[in-house]
């Protein structure tokens, strides 16, 4: 997208287009999503475990398919008590489990809600230590740092990507590129976009001898003017310049 805007003049029309779409996208948060929906999935398994569904919970309990030994009678009787441990632990298994994905949604809640300008997110919740009913089910319990991160990665472009849109119909109307991202707000943006890596500052924009880029500080939290190397970039070229880069 940053070629398209940087190489080509789009009309407004398709610009406003392409920002609704980043705005909508930039309100949805598929971490969020993932946990909610995971925690609801679990819910719907316990219930129906202890509810007695045998759709849910008929492969836990496999019998052993060897000729009759003492090795078949011990299998045989291992998974009785294995499924007699289940049942007795299902229920205080199924409070934990639901406890602990609200904790984790909760904290992706607020670590997206912070990407708004809000405050910075807590600590990660705490991986509890399985207990040794727990590890019969196996619960698989979420950690995914990387996950936020990369999901923080993809709003700081989709923020990028509206001012660009943003300055390109500045620029389309008073012939000039704007020299700071507040002369946006509030005809092109709704407010100052904030900088996921230097909250609550907004991103930057420069001047170049080409046109403009805009940009956040990047990971170092250093303002190295719109480095493509150390900054997060979005580069919008002068319209005289546009079709000779495309050669």
């Amino acid at each position: 997208m940053e070629r398209v805007l940087a190489f080509t003049e789009l009309a407004p029309p398709t610009l406003h287009r392409l920002a609704s779409v980043a705005q909508q996208w930039e309100n949805y948060s598929p971490i969020v999503e993932d946990l909610r929906a995971a925690r609801a999935l679990y819910h719907e398994y316990f219930t129906a475990f202890e509810r007695g569904d045998p759709r849910y919970f008929g492969f836990l309990l496999s019998s052993y398919r060897a000729p009759f030994s003492i090795e078949a009678l011990v299998m045989n009787l291992l998974e009785r008590c294995r499924w007699v441990l289940l049942k007795c632990s299902a229920h205080k298994v199924h409070a934990r489990v639901l406890r602990y994905y609200l904790e984790w949604q909760q904290w992706a809640q607020q670590a997206w809600d912070s990407t708004m300008g809000r405050s910075a997110p807590g600590p990660l919740p705490s991986v509890p230590v399985r207990t040794w009913y727990e590890e019969l089910w196996d619960i698989r319990w979420p950690y995914m740092p990387a996950s936020i991160d990369n999901d923080l990665r993809r709003l700081l472009y989709l923020r990028l990507l509206r001012s660009a849109i943003a300055a390109e119909l500045f620029r389309k109307e008073h012939g000039r590129w704007p020299s700071h991202l507040g002369e946006l707000v509030p005809d092109y943006l709704n407010e100052l976009p904030c900088d996921l890596y230097n909250a609550p500052n907004p991103l930057l924009l420069r001047r170049t001898a080409e046109g403009i880029v805009i940009y956040s500080v990047g990971e170092n939290g250093t303002d190295d003017g719109g480095d493509p190397v150390r900054d997060y970039t979005f580069f919008l070229y002068d319209v005289e310049y546009r079709w000779a880069h495309r050669r």
